[in-house]
């Protein structure tokens, strides 16, 4: 319970420098449209810390822990863009990447597991495909299909199975939110943020111990 408390701490120590950051507004380019008051943005503090301190209590391996608390920290930043902007930046999400990578393979070192590694290359390569198929077909964006790669990365290291349900559950859940927009009466061709949906399925299946 002692290390759990203290990811929940760090978690919220990221949270806040977050938050920070995000009140700034620099992700927003001049005219674009915005959908979130920046003064919400203190929520990403105690949604980190939960994360953090839930994904702890959950995990049973080193080698994948430090790489789910890197994207789950950088999910919530993720998130909160695409909800505002519906535009996920490059800079932040190929930062993303890397500290998840980062983690990724110091984990898998630490605990002598590389064979995790080759799981989740495969999976991130696999699932950004499927992505870019999406996008091909106008249905998703290129900044979708870079955070899918992310995503694969990370429930790739849990196996094929978390991959499957991590993937699952972002597909149920923006249909959720899309049904719910339509009774909304928002047009069909309303964009709806597929990230956040992306994030908080794989985030899911991360907690319901997919792939362990």
């Amino acid at each position: 319970m002692v290390s759990v408390a203290i990811a929940a701490a760090a978690g919220a120590a990221t949270g806040l420098a977050m938050a920070t950051w995000v009140r700034t507004g620099l992700y927003r380019k001049p005219g674009e449209t915005a959908r979130l008051q920046l003064v919400w943005a203190w929520v990403l503090v105690p949604l980190v810390a939960l994360a953090w301190g839930l994904l702890t209590a959950r995990s049973q391996s080193g080698a994948v822990l430090p790489a789910d608390l890197a994207f789950a920290a950088a999910g919530v930043a993720l998130g909160w863009v695409d909800l505002d902007v519906h535009r996920v930046p490059d800079r932040l999400l190929l930062l993303a990447i890397a500290a998840t990578a980062l983690a990724a393979l110091t984990g898998a070192a630490g605990a002598g597991e590389w064979s995790r590694l080759w799981t989740a290359l495969l999976a991130s390569a696999a699932l950004a495909g499927l992505y870019l198929v999406l996008a091909l077909l106008g249905s998703m964006g290129l900044g979708d299909v870079k955070l899918a790669g992310l995503t694969g990365l990370v429930l790739g290291l849990h196996g094929w199975s978390a991959v499957m349900a991590g993937t699952a559950a972002a597909v149920a859940l923006a249909g959720l939110v899309g049904v719910a927009l339509l009774l909304r009466r928002h047009s069909r061709s309303d964009h709806l943020a597929y990230g956040p949906a992306m994030i908080v399925g794989a985030v899911t299946a991360l907690l319901a111990g997919a792939g362990r």
